[in-house]
């Protein structure tokens, strides 16, 4: 499992998460 795709898939988790700007 590639890091760099575990890294991608918590970034797109974190731009959904509400509250920060």
């Amino acid at each position: 499992f590639p890091l760099y795709y575990h890294m991608k898939f918590a970034f797109l988790v974190w731009l959904q998460l509400p509250g920060l700007d």
